[in-house]
């Protein structure tokens, strides 16, 4: 498979509710490529990446020797020929869905794809369990649908300044949990002031890599992103590096988002 949209990331949805979440974001009009993983027979549009389900319910976990007649390796490598970022989407809760996510992380990352982690309703202990295996991994305790849009916007070719994919591998390459968070507010402090309020200081003063959005008007202009990106300092740890990109469009207010690691 190949992007078919011109960008370097596809999202796949493990099980019944990664199938939900895709059709979440295509419902939201983000513009990228999906594919499916599933155990059971379900109808979908997507790429589908078939697991055994007789070699998964024998085993009560998965490590990464057990992977071979778990599913085709080859047929997983067609599925993410071409793409850079892989993201994977999943719920803890969902049986089976964190073993399989488990076995496909790692395979991934040997295609040097950055392989990144979004998953819902994870206990700590399970949080600790995977993070081992992504290079980051998000956990969302609600819709992952901004994470997926913040992640495009960074690198959406109409932004005004440049992110590439390597920025974001730099950022994100560091096998950690992450941090999200979203803004949305009339001015660009207001913005930031909804996306730090729900952050610890505690966690902020541990982040190091940060990927910054900025998504709004043409009114907002260059100066005023720069300047909020500036209020970071002294908020983060002391040796963070941030990494900004901004998005005009016609909507109305300042939208920014916020993806990091406290590695």
């Amino acid at each position: 498979m190949h992007s078919t949209t011109n960008n370097p990331i596809l999202v796949i949805g493990i099980g019944q509710q990664g199938l939900a979440n895709l059709q979440q974001f295509q419902s939201a009009g983000i513009a990228t490529n999906f594919a499916l993983v599933t155990w059971k027979t379900e109808a979908s549009d997507f790429p589908t990446i078939e697991v055994n389900k007789s070699a998964l319910q024998s085993q009560t976990s998965i490590d990464q020797t057990s992977t071979d007649n778990l599913f085709s390796v080859e047929s997983l490598k067609q599925v993410s020929d071409g793409f850079q970022i892989i993201v994977l989407v999943f719920d803890a809760t969902e049986t089976h869905s964190v073993e399989v996510a488990r076995a496909l992380a790692p395979i991934l990352k040997q295609q040097k794809i950055l392989c990144l982690g979004v998953v819902s309703e994870a206990t700590e202990t399970t949080l600790q369990s995977l993070s081992g295996s992504f290079d980051t991994l998000f956990p969302m305790s609600d819709a992952s649908t901004p994470l997926i849009q913040a992640l495009h916007s960074l690198i959406d070719p109409s932004s005004f300044l440049t992110v590439t994919v390597a920025d974001i591998f730099d950022q994100l390459q560091h096998q950690s949990l992450g941090i999200f968070g979203l803004g949305k507010a009339p001015s660009v402090d207001q913005a930031l002031d909804a996306l730090l309020a729900p952050i610890s200081q505690t966690i902020l003063s541990r982040t190091k890599s940060v990927l910054i959005s900025f998504v709004s008007n043409e009114d907002t202009g260059l100066l005023d992103i720069s300047e909020g990106a500036d209020r970071l300092d002294g908020l983060l740890h002391p040796d963070f590096n941030v990494i900004f990109n901004w998005l005009p469009t016609d909507m109305d207010g300042v939208s920014v988002s916020m993806l990091a690691t406290d590695i």
